[in-house]
């Protein structure tokens, strides 16, 4: 038996549920969320959001027929890529992911000013920002960004950064 991690793609705001299914075939699964603070009725509050929406990981052993009735399960649209046999993801990826979940990484909203942040999504993913100022109740950081040698002060989302490690 030679058990490789998968992608599953899910139907839209299903992943949990495909992954509860998934989890009763006695599938092992790895759906990565990321902890997000948002306001809700004058309040700040936490929830999790899946990192890769409509994605999950499966752990599977694809010699032999079991894996198909992954497949087939209530929420799953398929493996990816879409072929006759998906391909496998590497081992220290979902690790990693997994790791990275357990050591808060993947959690916004935990940002003071004088950190330094990583943009992850938007005009300026991937880029490195310092965070000047948060404003909870709206969910906003503002921070210098280093544009071609220049202080430039901008305003991202709260959950579009993580702290820089």
């Amino acid at each position: 038996m030679s058990f490789r991690w998968y992608v599953a793609q899910t139907y839209p705001s299903v992943e949990a549920v495909a992954e509860r299914r998934l989890n009763r075939q006695l599938f092992a699964t790895h759906l990565p969320c990321r902890t997000t603070r948002v306001p809700r009725r004058g309040k700040i509050v936490e929830r999790l959001n899946p990192c890769f929406p409509g994605y999950l990981f499966v752990l599977l052993d694809v010699a032999g027929e079991a894996w198909k009735s992954a497949c087939y399960t209530r929420g799953i649209l398929r493996l990816l890529p879409i072929s006759e046999r998906p391909l496998p993801v590497a081992t220290a990826e979902v690790l990693e992911l997994h790791q990275a979940e357990l050591d808060g990484a993947l959690v916004s909203g935990i940002v003071t000013p004088g950190s330094r942040l990583r943009v992850y999504r938007g005009a300026l993913a991937r880029q490195v920002i310092e965070c000047l100022a948060v404003d909870d109740e709206k969910g906003l950081v503002k921070a210098l960004w280093d544009c071609f040698g220049r202080k430039v002060e901008t305003v991202v989302p709260l959950d579009a950064v993580t702290l820089v490690g």
